[in-house]
């Protein structure tokens, strides 16, 4: 890990006071400029350290999207805490596991969610500084407001010696068990984001703020709407990107969901130019929104989308409504940044699933050997450079994850893929999720794509059950008003997909749960199935 280089407490410090009346937050109840935003973060940072919190301490976000998660998010690097999100829809022990593995030593919540915080063992809870934000919830105990937090607290910079070795904490939910704590070093997520500017140049906090200031600098977009959950690394990622390059972030609150008219109001007001979604569950509202606004992603440069399928039918239908905007598909994780992307224009694209790897990026099979291109070898995908220190309080998961082979320390995060011919990959999915069905390894996403080409079908999960015969059998959960099944398997034997892929089980439902990101939900799934 890097034991030099930049803290992004550091940098906004530096950066900070000269951005003046620039916007820092546009949000619900109007706009944060940034020398308010640099003395609330100053005064939100020194308040927490007077009521005890210590270098390294993690401060849990329990909070829906909205400035304070983006304000809290700047104090914590200021004040050197470490961020430790929790998602919102988490249950009590859901919670009371997160705020106990982080031992948060400050909790932040969304007063709508204090019925939650309510319900926790006051033994848990107790020594801890609980923040409230907001003032529609039930009351829990000896919670301050957070807006009486900051009352006659000095905004001046701390004037902390800070470390780029300084940790953030991201939950990130598995397949089983409780979410576990991906550990990243500030200054690694600092080389993430702008080395790719400053290849063999000194990579300092100097260097790095005046690269935020040149003139003539071509960013992809200067004012960028967070639609997805903060709480999720998708949007935390832009949210410190937006910040740590001095622009402006546009969020809403999404304690109602992911609302698309409301989205499309604040790109028409602000001249939002970049955005980032989670695959089709988001695009798909957001088309069916601007159908009805000709015009309203006009001011789009670029949109992006990671962390869930985001097909190709679903693509052409955006540039068919703002043929101006490049689509930007990014394959990355919590675990592993930068592993890929791909790029579609108007012009044209590439298939869905398909990218382009990143530099730090390559791909080995079972036994570390790196695969050949255009050999059909399923391989793993495996990112160099910057990455996670490892996993908090689970050193075997660490070492399974993040592996060296051949000198250079990799991170697997567990997607598999097969190498084109032109070193392009193709994604199937992760390894933990493959359907082994009569012996032969059926991929989710593959057969999900393929089932979302049907024109009745609107959104598609697929998992595998346990079943005497084949081992495990595919089965779907498919969102739509009214579908034959019988004709859905007829439609994907079609050519679209061999036959052992095709689902033995279909359910169809009117609304398919996903989590709050956007990512498939597969055991709410295998319950619909049940």
């Amino acid at each position: 890990m890097t034991t030099d280089g930049v803290n992004f407490g550091d940098l906004l410090d530096e950066i900070g006071p000269s951005l003046g009346d620039h916007p820092a937050i546009v949000h619900d109840d109007g706009v944060t400029s940034w020398r308010e935003f640099d003395r609330r973060t100053n005064a939100l940072a020194r308040a927490m350290r007077d009521h005890g919190a210590a270098p390294g301490d993690r401060v849990a976000f329990f909070l829906h999207n909205g400035p304070h998660y983006i304000e809290l998010l700047a104090a914590t690097f200021k004040a050197r805490l470490a961020h430790a999100n929790i998602n919102y829809r988490y249950v009590a022990h859901e919670v009371a596991h997160l705020v106990r593995d982080s031992d948060a030593r400050v909790v932040v919540f969304d007063a709508r969610l204090g019925e939650v915080l309510a319900a926790l063992d006051p033994e848990l809870l107790a020594g801890r500084l609980l923040v409230r934000v907001g003032g529609d919830g039930p009351v829990v105990d000896g919670a301050v407001d957070y807006e009486a937090l900051l009352d006659g607290v000095d905004t001046a910079p701390l004037g902390e010696q800070r470390s780029p070795a300084d940790p953030i904490f991201i939950y990130t939910g598995g397949t089983t068990g409780y979410p576990k704590g991906v550990v990243w070093e500030t200054g690694d997520m600092a080389r993430v984001i702008f080395g790719a500017e400053l290849v063999d140049q000194p990579f300092t906090v100097d260097r790095v703020a005046a690269l935020t200031r040149t003139p003539d600098r071509v960013v992809p977009y200067d004012v960028g709407l967070v639609a997805s959950p903060l709480m999720h690394g998708a949007a935390l990622w832009m949210a410190i990107t937006m910040m740590c390059n001095g622009h402006t972030a546009v969020v809403a609150d999404n304690a109602g969901g992911f609302d698309a008219d409301r989205h499309l109001d604040l790109i028409e007001a602000n001249g939002v130019n970049g955005m980032i979604l989670v695959g089709d569950s988001f695009a798909r509202p957001l088309i069916a929104a601007a159908e009805a606004r000709p015009g309203s992603l006009g001011s789009l440069r670029i949109m992006g989308s990671t962390g869930a399928i985001w097909s190709t039918p679903i693509k052409q239908r955006l540039l068919e409504l703002h043929p101006g905007m490049v689509l930007l598909d990014l394959l990355a994780s919590t675990e592993a940044a930068s592993i890929g992307s791909s790029v579609t224009t108007a012009a044209g694209g590439v298939e869905t699933a398909r990218f382009e790897l990143g530099p730090n990026c390559r791909v080995f099979d079972d036994d570390d050997r790196p695969v050949e291109p255009g050999s059909d070898t399923v391989g793993y995908l495996a990112v160099g450079g910057p990455q996670p220190v490892g996993y908090h309080n689970d050193p075997d998961k660490t070492a399974a994850t993040f592996r060296t082979i051949d000198g250079v320390r990799y991170s697997f995060p567990g997607d598999m893929c097969t190498v084109d011919a032109d070193g392009g990959i193709t994604l199937l999915g992760r390894g933990s999720n493959c359907i082994n069905t009569a012996g032969e390894k059926v991929f989710p996403e593959e057969v999900e794509e393929a089932v979302k080409t049907h024109p009745a079908v609107r959104d598609c999960l697929v998992v595998g059950l346990e079943d005497e015969t084949w081992g495990q059998a595919v089965a779907a959960v498919v969102e739509a008003d009214d579908l034959d099944t019988d004709e859905l398997r007829a439609f994907l034997r079609d050519g679209r997909l061999a036959g052992y892929k095709i689902p033995k089980r279909v359910v169809v439902v009117g609304s398919l749960a996903r989590k709050a990101n956007g990512k498939a939900d597969y055991p709410a799934a295998r319950a619909a199935l049940s």
